[in-house]
């Protein structure tokens, strides 16, 4: 297995994973309920576990670098409670609903994953020590490999 060095690259391939599950659950809309509430439910699972681990591995464990990082990532954790929200209320249309419209769930998303890949991960790993990103790092395999 290739090793990762940064956070960037870490979470990076976590993101690629949500957006392949997303995109399944897409395909399946109102064309097969039984996979697209499989896919739905994989995505679900998936985009809990890496919230999860972005606040207890990333956002937790690193001491705020200044008071940018740390509002940009309280505005994170709002988003995630937002992303959160939504995929419950996604998981109760599922079973009412003939045309289920998610792009408002997928624009979000994409919004939030390109500002954490594009910037807040890019800060992180310019502004925090070699230690403290193995640190993370390895806190974030473990959360994600257990």
């Amino acid at each position: 297995m290739e090793k990762r060095n940064t956070i960037s690259e870490v979470m990076l391939r976590h993101h690629c994973r949500i957006e392949e599950l997303l995109n399944i659950f897409r395909e399946n809309i109102c064309h097969n309920f039984e996979l697209m509430s499989v896919s739905f439910e994989k995505l679900k699972g998936e985009l809990e576990k890496h919230i999860f681990t972005e606040e207890k591995a990333v956002f937790k464990f690193c001491n705020p670098i200044n008071k940018e990082v740390s509002a940009i990532m309280l505005n994170m954790i709002k988003e995630h409670d937002i992303i959160l929200e939504m995929l419950n209320t996604i998981k109760n249309d599922l079973a009412i609903k003939d045309n289920l419209d998610v792009s408002n769930f997928q624009e979000l998303l994409l919004r939030h994953k390109n500002f954490e890949d594009e910037i807040l991960y890019p800060e992180l790993d310019n502004k925090l020590n070699k230690k403290q990103k193995r640190l993370i790092i390895e806190k974030i395999n473990k959360i994600y490999l257990s």
